[in-house]
This record gives C-alpha cells, structure tokens and sequence, in this order.
C-alpha cells in the first residue's frame, strides 16, 4: 500500500510532514501509483516555467476533461496556447471592467442581505455567491432569477461529481447506469441547453458592446481565429469549475482568520473608510493595500490549489534528479507557503509580511509564493477572483463584523483546500 494509508489518515498533513522531514524531493507511492514531490521555490520554476512543454497536464486530469472538453483549464500544447492568446485580453483591464459591475452588483447583493445576529453557514453563503457571481459574470441578466437557481443548482451538481471523481483512485465509468451519473448527466444537459438558447439570441446582436464574458468570448479574435461555439460552451465550464469553488473556500478562510482578529477587521474597515468604499475600475485594488494583504495571507495559509500535478511528457530532468516519460510528479504550495525557511512564523496570520516597507515584510523568494500557480499555465482568473473577494470585504465592512466561535478548523485536501467542517460565523451590524 505505500504511503496510501498515512496519506489517507493524515490527509494533507502528511505532505507538510514528508516536507518536514524528507526535503525537498522525495518519491512516494499509493498502492500501485508512483508521484514524485518537488517542493522547492526552484523546482516550482523548472516545472510551471523552463521546462513547461515538458510536463503537461496527464491523464490526471481526465475527470474534468469529461465535464469540461477542451477548455484552457484541460487542453495542452498548440490548441492551449491558441486559446490563451485569444483570452488573455479579455482577463486585462478592459475586459475585466466589463465583469467589474457584475461582481459589484452580486457582492453588494450578497453583503447587504446578511443574516445578521444569528450563527449561518458561511461556507455555503460563499458557494452561492460566487456561483451567482459566476453566472452573473457570463451571462449578464440574460434569466431571471427563478431561472438563475436553476442553474446554479445544476451547476453545484456537475462540479461536485467530477470534484469527487478526482479525488477518488478508483471510479465507476460513467455510462453505468447508477444515480449520480444519471444525475450529472441530466444537470449537464440542463446546462447545455440553457446555454446553447443564450449563445444562440446573441449572434443577432453582434454589433452591441460587450456586456458580459460571453459577449467577450464571442468576440475574441486573433488573426481572424475566433472561438467556436463548443470551444466557448468548454471556457464557460473550465471557469465555473476552476473559479468558483476555488475563490469560495478562500473567502471561507478569510473570515474564519478575520472572526478571530478583529483588530483586522477594523483596519480593513478603516481602509475601505478612507477610499470611500470606491472602486472604480478593475486596478483600484492597488487603493487598498492593506486589504490586498490580507487576502495574500489568506491564500498563503490556505491555497485553494493545494497541490498541482503533471506528466512527463518526455524524459526528463528536475534539479538533479531524471524524470522518465509517463512519470507523475507534483509541487504543492501548501507546503512551500508554510515553509519556515521562507516564511517567519509561517503557521501564523499575519497580513503585514505582505505589506512592502513595513517591519514585518517578509522577503521570501520569488516563487514561494504561488496562490495561482506559475509561468504561461498560472491562473488566468487571478484578477476575477482578487476583486470578487475585494468587492465583498468592502460592502461588508462598511457596516458590518464578523465572529465565530469555531476553533481548531482544519484542513482536508481534496482537488483543493477544504475546512473539515464548513465554516459558521455570526455577523453583526454596526
């Protein structure tokens, strides 16, 4: 069995603790599959950076592929670069403008209509949110709310069958006729068609501006090179996958850490005062410094992309060590987030090290910290997902604060980063 079963009692502290005590390269094995852990800031560069087109994304990822095609989460080589190159645009300061007043819409909504005064389920309050934000984001006010439900309902579904897929060794192929597959194909197909019928009603109205990510990703171009409709069907999921679980679970540990400083709280609430709670375009949050820090804290304490694996796609080298085609290797910036050669005090949080010029700035390698991963393949949402999480801290903290009474929270590693329990807090207005 390997380590099979150390890693399945210890979860991810079994990886802080080969860390810990093996350094930074090591080979481990689960029943009959091999993984090879690299776990140093140069290692991370060789990997995601040099040597990129050599270690791809595998068979490993053959799960989302079946709920997402060909997306730029899952595709490689010359079809991924082609995607990149036309979406990168629309993930710069002029498309992310356009998505701006959809996430400051759904933040507010979410932020003002609080339950105050009683203990909620924070975790889940996120999940909603950022799958509205998601929605809200793509598709605009293309449906009504009743409508919405529905697909952010249909949506939960798919994304946690294919997330308990990846997280299992062994799985049942998904033409057998069992509930759960029937259930994700029936949602998925929900899905589909819903977003077919959308796409469909706006190639008529071609000449309008942009007014949401799917306006953008129609008009995306490069050379003539558009999107088809099915490449574009495969984004809408890669991003609903990849984005909103991801920023749901970092926005669950950023207020379980803030219900437990709330001298934070009111230095993010004092930040957002002195701005005027504005945000005017998608480069604002360089007005909030203090609250960009926090949310950096939060990602290095818990990166929701706890571990990243890839194939070898030829033999190779990783340092000094030989890499044979077909071998799986992994990096984990858990483990090098927290880290004391890099990191004072690395299991504490403390937003400050991220602040340039204070005391406490901590002057960790480059490549130590990589809460969207690294190189060409990092996360091309990165700045999606800061300003949701931004938006929401400045409309809650504008009349709001939060508490819990929930301690010794911890984590289970799965595809990401998950509390062992969802997170509970109770909000109180001001």
């Amino acid at each position: 069995m390997g380590h099979l079963l150390s890693a399945k009692n210890e979860g991810v502290y079994f990886y802080l603790r080969m860390g810990k005590e093996h350094g930074d390269a090591l080979q481990l094995r689960f029943a009959h599959l091999n993984l090879y852990l690299f776990l140093h800031p140069d290692h991370y560069r060789e990997i995601l950076v040099d040597k990129a087109d050599q270690f791809i994304k595998g068979k490993q990822y053959d799960s989302l592929r079946m709920l997402m095609g060909n997306g730029l989460l899952t595709s490689t080589g010359k079809d991924w670069a082609l995607q990149r190159k036309l979406m990168n645009p629309l993930f710069g300061k002029d498309g992310m403008d356009v998505l701006l007043g959809h996430i400051n819409r759904i933040t507010k909504k979410y932020a003002d209509h609080v339950t105050v005064n009683h203990e909620i389920d924070w975790t889940k309050y996120m999940f909603d949110l950022t799958l509205e934000v998601a929605f809200a984001s793509f598709f605009g006010k293309s449906f009504a709310d009743k409508d919405l439900d529905k697909l952010v309902s249909a949506s939960f579904d798919c994304i946690r069958f294919v997330s308990r897929r990846m997280s299992n060794i062994v799985n049942p192929p998904v033409f057998l006729p069992l509930k759960d597959n029937q259930d994700f194909k029936k949602s998925y197909q929900f899905l589909n068609v819903t977003v077919s019928s959308i796409y469909n009603a706006r190639l008529l109205a071609e000449d309008a501006p942009p007014r949401d990510l799917l306006d953008l990703l129609m008009k995306a171009e490069d050379n003539g090179l558009k999107l088809s409709k099915s490449q574009i069907w495969d984004q809408i999921l890669s991003f609903m996958m990849a984005g909103h679980e991801t920023t749901a679970l970092t926005m669950s540990w950023l207020f379980y850490y803030l219900a437990h400083h709330p001298d934070v709280q009111e230095k993010i609430a004092n930040e957002c005062k002195l701005n005027d709670y504005k945000f005017e375009n998608s480069l604002a949050i360089t007005h909030y410094p203090y609250l960009n820090a926090v949310l950096n804290e939060t990602m290095r304490l818990n990166p929701a992309g706890w571990i990243i694996s890839r194939e070898a796609a030829e033999d190779s080298t990783i340092g000094e060590y030989k890499i044979k085609k077909g071998q799986v290797i992994a990096i984990s910036p858990l483990v090098t987030h927290r880290d004391p050669r890099w990191w004072t005090d690395p299991d504490t949080f403390i937003p400050e090290r991220f602040l340039e010029g204070h005391a406490l700035y901590n002057k960790a390698p480059k490549n130590a910290f990589l809460p969207f991963s690294l190189g060409k393949r990092n996360c091309i949402g990165a700045r999606f997902a800061v300003l949701e999480m931004a938006l929401l801290c400045i409309h809650f903290f504008k009349e709001h604060r939060v508490e819990t009474t929930q301690t010794n929270v911890r984590m289970k590693g799965y595809v990401t980063l998950k509390p062992d329990k969802n997170i509970r807090v109770t909000v109180r207005k001001i």
